[in-house]
């Protein structure tokens, strides 16, 4: 949830150079101090010069955040045209090359005209109060209007100080945005009020504030795919972001199905580019019933038909099974008789089971009946 920023009209005072900046009133206060964020910038590298730099593009790889920063201002020593590592607020860093956004809630102790005053090397510019809602962070909800640019390359800000009026207990949203990009490193910050004190610890007056019943200032959607076939979502709640996860049934693709030489049918998923899952159906291939006949060849064969219908039957061709034949000649004189085999004679009603040499139909036949 957001809240509405709450906008100050001064009545008993107009000042020409006085700017009245939006604020926001937290229900919670976190922690004390600025919210340090180290940026990636390229060593000798111009881009600090150009006009969204101090707006927008500053944003490059964040590298480190560190909170509870209390004293922003530094002066460190490095030589020219050499990247150097050294330690800014504790975290070591390259000193000669690097991007700062120091983001906070400014809340003065007493209503007064307070002036900002930046110096820095290599570049500084200042941002103070808010757009149109609050939420957990500063940077979000700070104006985009730059009102401080000590390199003068913004339209409209001034390179060393801007003037604002405020009010105790309230909270101003501001980031300041700081660069080197070779050589020495320097910032320094300075607040005066309106009597000409000046305040150099912070530690009193830059908070971290918190809106516990949902202020997070991002909202993203994180789809995921699970096995259930219904679409889920939930909700998480975060400080600075909140994150809406879908939970997707799987994609499936159109189901091919394809013969293999396996003997059993089996299925496997692939998936695919962009979570498409692709079931596979393996199935082995279908045989007809055996079928067995007998044929003249003197060896066996199998052979397999396919039929109309895809189904392939397997053919069993046996050649017909006979006994072995012996063939032999006898010494013997009598005729051991059968019917259905003649010896030859054409009056003979019965058959020789032994036959022996016939010459003719004179050959004599003891025991035989004659017609």
């Amino acid at each position: 949830m957001l809240h509405l920023l709450v906008y100050f009209m001064v009545t008993s005072l107009a000042l020409a150079d006085v700017v009245n900046p939006l604020f926001c009133n937290p229900p919670e206060i976190v922690r004390t101090g600025f919210i340090a964020k180290f940026y990636n910038y390229t060593h000798g590298s111009k881009d600090g010069y150009s006009t969204d730099f101090f707006s927008s593009t500053y944003k490059t790889t964040l590298l480190k955040k560190i909170n509870g920063v209390t004293n922003p201002n530094f002066q460190i020593a490095a030589p020219n045209n050499a990247v150097t590592q050294g330690s800014i607020y504790g975290y070591s860093t390259t000193i000669s090359n690097y991007t700062i956004e120091l983001t906070g809630w400014y809340k003065p102790t007493k209503e007064s005209a307070f002036t900002f005053t930046l110096s820095a090397d290599e570049g500084a510019a200042l941002r103070i109060g808010g757009k149109q809602e609050c939420c957990n962070d500063a940077a979000y909800v700070v104006t985009d209007e730059v009102s401080i640019n000590t390199l003068g390359t913004t339209s409209g800000s001034d390179p060393n100080t801007g003037t604002f009026r405020m009010l105790p207990k309230n909270y101003y949203p501001f980031a300041l945005v700081l660069f080197n990009s070779d050589g020495d490193a320097k910032f320094d910050l300075t607040i005066t009020d309106s009597s000409g004190k000046k305040i150099t610890n912070f530690w009193n007056n830059v908070y971290d504030m918190n809106y516990p019943d949902g202020g997070a200032c991002y909202h993203t959607t994180t789809t995921t795919y699970w096995t259930n076939d219904y679409t889920s979502s939930d909700f998480q709640d975060g400080t600075e972001t909140d994150t809406v996860i879908m939970q997707l049934p799987p994609t499936y693709a159109p189901t091919t199905t394809s013969t293999w030489t396996g003997t059993f049918t089996t299925t496997e998923t692939i998936t695919g580019s962009g979570g498409t899952f692709t079931p596979a159906v393996l199935v082995p291939t279908p045989l007809g019933a055996t079928s067995t006949s007998t044929w003249t060849g003197s060896v066996t064969s199998t052979t397999t038909i396919s039929g109309a219908d895809g189904v392939q039957t397997p053919v069993v061709v046996v050649p017909h099974a006979e006994g072995a034949t012996s063939t032999s000649t006898w010494t013997g004189s009598d005729l051991h008789l059968h019917h259905h085999h003649c010896c030859g004679c054409r009056r003979c009603r019965l058959s020789l089971l032994v036959v022996p040499p016939c010459r003719g139909c004179n050959l004599y036949l003891p025991n035989l009946d004659w017609f």
